[in-house]
């Protein structure tokens, strides 16, 4: 963990204010706190509950009046998230989060509003922007015409999504699995 200067926010500041107040007579970490925490030591001679545990994040997000429920798993996915999205590696992020394989972090990567917005807007420039070289046949611009042809039969050949114009420049893979 690496401090942050200056910061009322410093993570390191913040665990080693808990630290300073944990109850010396208990050995766990996570110590249940005093109802009224008066001096330095705020915790109890107790461990908090495996379900207390459990259920802090809902709690907290209960108690705040937050408009979502948030549970233990979503701290870990939003950290996994915004790493994945400022171009950190996979090694990397697994070594801070704690997953056991670099594939598996892939489970916590959310797709935000931002991206999604930029995918959808490739995908229509892709079916109506590009001109006819570009357009897979029977596309139009017209958004039912759209629908129709996507709930055509593709067994027929007139709906297949994979067709494409002979002047479209792609490979017969290309043509198979769509451009990558």
């Amino acid at each position: 963990m690496y401090g942050i200067p200056d910061s009322p926010h410093c993570p390191l500041n913040s665990f080693m204010s808990y630290l300073s107040h944990l109850n010396p007579k208990c050995q766990f970490f996570w110590q249940r706190p005093k109802t009224i925490a008066a001096g330095d030591i705020w915790f109890e001679n107790a461990p908090i509950g495996g379900n207390t545990i459990g259920h802090k994040m809902k709690m907290l997000s209960s108690h705040a009046g937050l408009s979502n429920m948030y549970t233990n798993y979503c701290p870990r996915a939003t950290t996994v998230t915004l790493l994945d999205g400022k171009g950190f590696e996979a090694c990397h992020i697994t070594a801070v989060s704690g997953q056991k394989s670099e594939n598996s972090f892939r489970n916590y990567v959310r797709t935000d509003e931002g991206h999604k917005r930029k995918m959808a807007e490739a995908i229509g420039n892709a079916v109506t922007a590009t001109g006819p070289s570009k357009r897979q046949k029977g596309v139009t611009d017209n958004a039912s015409d759209l629908v129709q042809f996507l709930e055509q039969d593709p067994s027929n050949g007139s709906g297949n999504m994979t067709e494409f114009s002979s002047a479209d420049g792609l490979s017969d893979m290309d043509r198979s699995y769509g451009p990558e």
